[in-house]
């Protein structure tokens, strides 16, 4: 009621209407426009029975419907489906290497996931010193034996390398490509918020990789950069692994888009936008590193805004500003 209020005395300054009946009209005008658009009836608008107004509130669209537990919270994003398939192909590669499988399961999977998170917890230089009987720890040496855990890590696989094609291979994250793209598809699931930012993540590693970055100027200098696309609430949505400059986000990843259409920030918008419902006013932030007028229009053009800062040799038609 009160943006209606605040647009209504907009438009009554704007036209020169002083009668305050002319006032009460165009408010019960809005309000009727209001109440449409909150009960779904009008396809103009933001609100629908899906994607609900971004808020502090319990109620956020991006935050769960009801109370889970970690684990089923974990599982919502990292499903039955992509545990067995990572069984297949970890057992697939056993055997093409060692000529027997590891006759390993979804759930034995899951396991070594729980075993990973403990000890991101509880830190030790090496890891046979979870199963050390002067340094053991429990949650995780008694989850599963040494061996059979560094048998099972050795030979962690989520793609077929003898089924890649070449044409796959040219993307440097293949191996990782059908997580990534599950991953991107169950957090898709989750009705966003209206307020959506784009911007760089990095995750630190320190060992050999063709996809590791190092930028001196941010507080994690060394390790894999990500493209992300998060909410208010910090609930990350949508994201890609940085491959080079060269490469942009690529044209092979499952995140439709404009592959080739403008520079490489205005692509990662558009890809990671991708997903999002066209015509519901969702507002886009990202900075001066990815802001694009071309991308901008594109923007517009499936009805979101967005809003940003700009570096002044991006704004086309104008000329520099001159320095005393």
């Amino acid at each position: 009621m009160a943006t209606c209020i605040y647009v209504s005395l907009n438009i009554w300054i704007r036209d020169g209407k002083s009668d305050v009946q002319d006032v009460l009209e165009v408010l019960d005008e809005l309000d009727s426009e209001f109440d449409e658009l909150a009960s779904g009836d009008s396809d103009d608008g933001w609100l629908d029975d899906n994607y609900d107004v971004d808020s502090d509130n319990e109620s956020s669209p991006d935050k769960p419907r009801e109370d889970l537990s970690p684990y089923r919270y974990f599982k919502r994003f990292v499903n039955d489906d992509m545990f067995a398939n990572l069984a297949m192909e970890t057992n697939n590669y056993a055997h093409q290497k060692l000529g027997i499988s590891l006759q390993t399961t979804a759930e034995k999977l899951e396991t070594v996931t729980g075993m990973y998170f403990s000890m991101g917890l509880v830190k030790m230089p090496v890891v046979g010193g979870y199963w050390k009987t002067d340094t053991r720890y429990t949650p995780v040496a008694d989850m599963m034996s040494r061996n059979r855990f560094q048998k099972i890590t050795l030979y962690f696989h989520i793609t077929n390398n003898l089924l890649a094609t070449d044409a796959e291979k040219e993307n440097r994250a293949w191996k990782l490509r059908p997580w990534l793209r599950d991953l991107n598809a169950n957090f898709a699931k989750l009705s966003p918020g209206q307020n959506q930012c784009v911007d760089e993540i990095m995750m630190t590693f320190k060992r050999r990789s063709l996809l590791k970055q190092y930028l001196p100027k941010k507080p994690k200098k060394l390790g894999f950069k990500l493209w992300a696309r998060c909410a208010a609430t910090g609930f990350l949505h949508a994201f890609d692994i940085y491959q080079g400059r060269c490469t942009g986000m690529g044209t092979d990843t499952d995140l439709p888009g404009h592959a080739d259409c403008m520079r490489t920030g205005g692509n990662v918008v558009l890809k990671l936008c991708s997903s999002l419902p066209e015509k519901h006013n969702f507002k886009i932030f990202a900075d001066n590193f990815i802001s694009d007028f071309q991308m901008i229009h594109e923007l517009r053009k499936k009805g979101f805004f967005y809003t940003g800062t700009i570096n002044i040799n991006r704004v086309h038609d104008r000329s520099k500003p001159k320095r005393n």
